[in-house]
């Protein structure tokens, strides 16, 4: 489950820092090569929109990712790791969080963690991603891997400023709907106690 603050709590909190100026795009991911920031990182090169790219990573690759950022000068800004209260001001400051993972991903935290903070995502169409996010509701899909058509959905997603607004309350109502504790809670019960009644069912057999 992802754990939501109130709506008119979160409201605020991006109206306190978001700057639609900024126009920031956040990628928030592990210095992996699955997790595709290198992706994210060189679609700069495709980009048609004036925006800042915000790497928050850490891991066995970020001295390579920060080389990558390098070469796009101060277009590409890499932050070693931060905690989530710190990591939280820069989802309500992104225009849209990027979420290029290459190889197949389940859960994706950082994807329900965005919906939490009333942020839109540009993901890739691969693994889990498709079950959660909705296409043109909540974010826009990508071919994985492919920084063009990554480029393009960055694009596309700055030509509407209201729209943007639109998708993030869209995409936090679709975290409280889905995927909040307590539906969570419950569903994690009926899983122990199916187990337990299979097992007892065994046991007498």
């Amino acid at each position: 489950f992802t754990p939501l603050r109130p709506a008119r709590e979160v409201k605020e909190f991006v109206a306190k820092h978001y700057d639609p100026g900024e126009r920031i795009v956040l990628f928030v991911g592990r210095a992996s090569d699955e997790t595709g920031a290198h992706v994210l990182i060189e679609s700069c090169r495709h980009l048609r929109t004036k925006c800042k790219i915000v790497v928050i990573t850490a891991g066995p690759l970020l001295d390579e990712i920060k080389s990558q950022a390098a070469e796009f000068g101060g277009r590409v800004e890499v932050i070693p790791g931060l905690p989530y209260d710190q990591t939280r001001v820069y989802y309500a400051r992104a225009s849209v969080v990027v979420i290029p993972s290459v190889w197949l991903v389940n859960f994706c935290l950082v994807g329900r963690e965005t919906f939490a903070n009333m942020k839109p995502v540009i993901g890739s169409r691969i693994g889990g991603i498709q079950d959660w996010m909705k296409d043109g509701e909540t974010g826009w899909f990508f071919e994985p891997g492919n920084p063009k058509d990554l480029a393009a959905k960055i694009d596309l997603a700055f030509k509407n400023a209201d729209r943007l607004k639109e998708m993030g309350e869209a995409a936090y109502r679709r975290v409280q709907t889905h995927y909040n504790q307590e539906l969570y809670t419950g569903r994690l019960l009926e899983i122990y106690e199916k187990g337990m009644r299979i097992f007892r069912e065994g046991a007498h057999a």
